[in-house]
């Protein structure tokens, strides 16, 4: 949980209020990944979604994987959502990776338990 700027976008429906994640991609290949064509997006499971937020260059939202993760190593990207703090356990995450690299491309997740 956080607080957007006065100058970040996408937290204007929360409040300024945030949920930062922090997403680690692990390339186990033998090839590097591109993950230029990957998106994050968040909703709270029942069909509301919630907005990226652009925060400088803090929160670049789905842009922050314009990049490759090499043969054998692994990235962090930190991103941000508007999520209320009364929301915050109900978030759930999606990526979608644009190809399918053996696991397929979208993996789900939520808040753990």
């Amino acid at each position: 949980p956080g607080t957007a700027s006065d100058t970040a976008a996408g937290a204007e429906d929360s409040n300024g209020q945030i949920a930062v994640v922090t997403v680690t991609v692990e390339d186990n290949s033998s090839s590097d990944v591109d993950l230029s064509t990957a998106q994050m997006s968040a909703n709270d499971g029942a069909g509301k979604e919630y907005d990226d937020v652009f925060q400088g260059t803090e929160y670049k939202a789905s842009l922050v994987f314009d990049t490759m993760v090499p043969a054998g190593s692994k990235k962090s990207f930190q991103l941000a959502y508007g999520v209320p703090s009364a929301d915050l356990d109900k978030v759930h995450l999606k990526l979608s990776l644009g190809q399918d690299l053996g696991k397929g491309e979208d993996f789900e997740f939520t808040k753990d338990a």
